[in-house]
């Protein structure tokens, strides 16, 4: 049994191992920013819709990173009035970004369609590459046309003039105004039906058992309590019904570091999540299954944990690459108590503190 229990050890540090570098090295090579407008009609549904059709074409292309400019709170520097900052862009709207996309939709009654243009910009020298259309029933429609007609728009784009940074307006300091920075580009968390990723790391096992020790003399009893290191790692299966709400199912194998004792535990969890811009924050909650893998290397043969628990927990991620990387802070309790074998005592409480750090695939987008 110890030497089985070895091998597992050495099994999941070898994966420990494996997985590190493809977490610490997730983070896409630099890649060329576009700054997306919103898309200008008269039909606010239809603009919305072709615009997140574009944010998802865009963010699929190899080498472009999008993001989502906001016209609510414009520079200082662009007026309210005059020619709208989505027909004739501007760096201190787009910031750092190479390029960026406008467009405009109108409805042809006659044909029944949606009529969509789309302009392209270089923004070092603030330029119209090229412009060009397709025309969509739904929003279906333009999914299936948006990817080759921007592979055709960044083809045309030519050899191009290094950026430099605008010169500095000559103006006089002002002390009592504070220095205002460019937005920031960021890279959606892509929404998706299904998501599949693995954790790892490690925590505490904190056994929980009354003491008796005074009763006699006429003390109350009281929990006494006992510390144990552990690591664990694992994989897991999301399925998300809906871009707020999911159903988790997971594989942990959890060791402690001081009894030769090992388990499998697999949660059934529900998750409920808030997306933003890269980031993303989930709780996690729901029952587990725990199967043992190994015995007490102390004095006293405890039988394992009992079969059911809870947990519950949350984790925080960023967007990196085709998916994200993520903490997770998960606390776990068994429903029962382990007891010796042969001996009518009250036994102990398993307890489970983790804190893991991991990477979130998702296929099958929304």
């Amino acid at each position: 049994m110890k030497i089985g229990i070895l091998a597992l050890k050495k099994l999941f540090l070898c994966a420990l191992f494996l997985f590190l570098p493809l977490c610490l090295f997730a983070q896409e090579e630099s890649a060329t920013t576009v700054a997306l407008f919103p898309v200008w009609g008269d039909n606010q549904d239809i603009n919305r819709q072709f615009g997140e059709e574009v944010l998802r074409a865009v963010n699929n292309m190899s080498g472009f990173t999008p993001f989502t400019v906001d016209l609510r709170n414009l520079p200082a520097d662009v007026f309210s009035h005059g020619s709208p900052p989505y027909l004739s862009p501007s760096r201190s709207v787009t910031g750092t970004s190479t390029y960026a996309i406008t467009g405009e939709v109108n409805r042809n009654q006659q044909a029944g369609q949606w009529h969509f243009r789309l302009y392209l910009w270089r923004m070092s020298d603030a330029k119209l590459i090229c412009s060009d259309d397709l025309s969509a029933v739904d929003r279906m429609e333009c999914r299936r046309m948006l990817p080759a007609l921007l592979e055709w728009m960044f083809s045309q784009i030519r050899e191009e003039p290094v950026p430099t940074p605008p010169a500095p307006p000559v103006i006089t300091p002002d002390v009592t105004e504070l220095p205002t920075r460019e937005p920031r580009p960021r890279q959606a968390v892509t929404d998706n039906w299904m998501n599949i990723g693995f954790r790892f790391g490690g925590g505490l096992q904190i056994n929980s058992a009354p003491s008796w020790e005074g009763i006699l003399d006429g003390f109350t009893p009281h929990d006494i309590y006992n510390y144990y290191q552990i690591i664990q790692g694992g994989l897991y299966l999301n399925i998300q019904p809906a871009s707020f709400f999911g159903i988790q199912l997971e594989a942990v194998f959890a060791q402690n570091l001081e009894m030769e004792r090992a388990s499998l535990m697999f949660p059934a969890l529900l998750r409920i999540s808030h997306r933003k811009e890269s980031s993303l924050f989930s709780i996690l909650g729901g029952g587990y299954l725990t199967i043992p893998m190994g015995e007490s290397a102390d004095t006293y043969n405890f039988q394992h944990a009992p079969p059911l628990g809870w947990t519950a927990g949350f984790m925080i991620g960023n967007k990196a690459g085709s998916g994200h990387y993520f903490l997770d802070i998960r606390y776990a309790r068994d429903f029962g108590d382990n007891r010796r074998i042969g001996v009518q005592d009250a036994g102990f409480r398993r307890n489970l503190l983790s804190i893991s750090v991991g990477y979130e695939f998702g296929f099958i987008e929304r």
